[in-house]
């Protein structure tokens, strides 16, 4: 009896088997593209962009073939993210699922307000994947979610063609969530981002960086200020350049860079010393436009004016970070680990405002073209 007992057991749990709590793919709302802004009282504004059903599966374009919208945004605010997401959910029969989520978008109110306790709530949360990027809008993030994410068009294929564009290879960090946490987490350690900068109407945004201290958003850089520091960290890859030379401009091409920053010993007055030593690479047409091909005498020169240029980026950079106290170069940390001695006496916060970095530049310019 006991042999057909152990028998019907197994038998007996075949019903148990299965997931009870599983929810059917046609029941869940798929989150493309989560946006929080700064909302009144101290609230958060939630966004997030869900395809509709027609829209599941397409990658691409923000219509169907009908013309009709393929996917649509839902806000709600929240004292926290996951009120927030609380009350969004009460605007739809599906639930919110956002296992499809790879970017989320902040907008640059509430990045001036602090993101600490928010990033630190978001990592919590058991639905978020901690390896989603997470990126500083210029304009309301509720309002670049649903521009940059049309048509059932997944969120990491917006963002990484945005940062294949010739604007984004300045070097700007893809930062993941985890790592801007870690950063705002970690006393004396100021994040990173990447920005989203505005642009005109139905245009890609362009990339910017996104500087932090204190846990708060204190300047969005682009343009020249951005590629100052993308060559203070050594970051530029494959990137175009336009350098004076001779009274007019000169076109560089796949020019990058290699940075290493040394400590120096202390000045006369105790304070901290640095030294970037930039390598510059790129190359230049042989046969300038309007002119002959160029002499070694004059690509010397170009090379010369070249380290110039991007000494004059890299200082004005520089300049700005100090005004802001945004030490995103990670200085305080290379004092605290090769002198902690001269550590323990800073008040690194104060002291970063005075600190000297000596720029040293080299650049090695490379001919391309049918010419010799």
């Amino acid at each position: 009896m006991r042999k057909i007992l152990w028998l019907l057991l197994p038998l007996l749990a075949l019903p148990l088997a299965g997931c009870w709590d599983s929810i059917e793919p046609k029941s869940r709302a798929f989150v493309l593209a989560i946006g929080l802004d700064a909302a009144p009282d101290g609230k958060v504004r939630l966004t997030i962009s869900v395809p509709t059903s027609s829209g599941m599966g397409s990658q691409s374009g923000s219509t169907g073939g009908n013309g009709a919208a393929q996917s649509y945004t839902l806000t709600a605010d929240g004292r926290t993210f996951v009120e927030a997401t609380q009350n969004v959910q009460l605007l739809l029969e599906r639930s919110i699922y956002y296992g499809e989520v790879q970017a989320i978008v902040f907008g640059a109110d509430l990045a001036r307000r602090g993101l600490r306790e928010l990033i630190a709530e978001l990592m919590r949360y058991p639905l978020l994947d901690p390896l989603i990027y997470a990126v500083v809008s210029e304009s309301p993030a509720g309002d670049l979610v649903g521009r940059i994410t049309p048509g059932g068009r997944s969120v990491p294929r917006a963002i990484f063609s945005i940062y294949s564009t010739p604007a984004s290879q300045a070097g700007v960090p893809q930062t993941r969530l985890w790592q801007v946490a870690r950063a705002l987490l970690t006393p004396g350690e100021d994040p990173l981002m990447a920005a989203l900068m505005k642009g005109p109407e139905g245009t890609v945004p362009t990339i910017g960086s996104a500087i932090f201290h204190s846990g708060k958003l204190v300047a969005l850089l682009s343009g020249e200020d951005n590629l100052g520091l993308s060559f203070l960290r050594g970051t530029v890859d494959q990137a175009t350049m336009t350098v004076p030379f001779d009274g007019k401009d000169v076109q560089l091409q796949q020019v990058s860079a290699h940075t290493g920053i040394a400590l120096l010993p202390p000045s006369a007055d105790g304070l901290p010393r640095f030294r970037a030593h930039i390598r510059v690479q790129g190359q230049v047409a042989s046969d300038p436009p309007g002119g002959p091909p160029w002499t070694p005498d004059e690509l010397a020169r170009l090379e010369g004016a070249t380290s110039e240029r991007v000494k004059s980026l890299a200082e004005r950079s520089f300049s700005l970070l100090q005004e802001k106290k945004s030490d995103v170069l990670l200085l305080g940390f290379r004092v605290h680990q090769l002198d902690p001695l001269l550590w323990s006496r800073l008040s690194w916060s104060e002291v970063f405002q005075q600190v000297n970095l000596e720029i040293r530049v080299d650049t090695t310019l490379t001919r391309i073209g049918n010419r010799p």
